[in-house]
């Protein structure tokens, strides 16, 4: 399984922080773990600090099935974020993130929502997962080729039409990373249009 990714963070003075960070393994898997979260401190950053030497120390010399690795790795999540955040005296704010191996993927959230949508068919196939918990939510899951995960900011969706938006992502010209990035940012771009704030949205499209 391959993965086109794409990223977009509205400069000046956004209070988001992102990560998208995207390795190979000798055998082929993919890995990519991306998050979003909406910082309320001067610390700004310090979770996906904490998530991108994770994501280096631990899920990448990680062993084993996909599948198996996931189920472990996924069980510390809670316990990363939360460390994070008492190390920052950070208040539970709201964030959303994915981490795939191979084919096969965890998604973690709180207070906030992931657009699924599917590219195979032409059509506007779209799924919204919302996570209205305080408490970090896990979800792990397959994925199948051509079908598109998108994770924003709470700026991104109070602005975007959604219907429409979802409509500039799902084409079946999107091959690359950098045919990602352009319709992202014309997605994110129109938002802002509407007077959106603290944008940042992360696109990953499996292939």
């Amino acid at each position: 399984m391959e993965y086109v990714t794409a990223y977009f963070w509205q400069p000046q003075n956004n209070a988001c922080s992102l990560l998208l960070q995207q390795a190979e393994e000798r055998n082929g898997h993919q890995i990519v773990l991306a998050c979003i979260c909406e910082e309320n401190t001067n610390e700004s950053g310090c979770l996906t600090e904490a998530l991108r030497d994770w994501f280096y120390h631990e899920v990448l010399t990680g062993r084993g099935a996909p599948h198996k690795r996931l189920q472990v790795l996924s069980g510390k999540l809670p316990v990363i974020i939360s460390k994070a955040e008492k190390n920052q005296k950070q208040k539970e704010t709201p964030l959303c993130g994915i981490l795939c191996i191979g084919r096969f993927f965890c998604i973690f959230a709180r207070e906030s929502e992931i657009q699924m949508f599917n590219t195979r068919f032409g059509r506007a196939h779209t799924r919204e997962i919302l996570f209205s918990k305080k408490e970090v939510d896990i979800q792990l899951g397959v994925l199948e080729s051509g079908v598109g995960i998108l994770i924003g900011s709470g700026g991104l969706w109070k602005k975007a039409d959604k219907q429409r938006s979802l409509e500039c992502l799902m084409v079946q010209e999107i091959s690359d990373d950098k045919g990602a990035e352009r319709h992202l940012k014309e997605m994110c771009t129109q938002a802002q249009s509407e007077g959106a704030v603290n944008i940042a949205a992360v696109l990953l499209i499996s292939k």
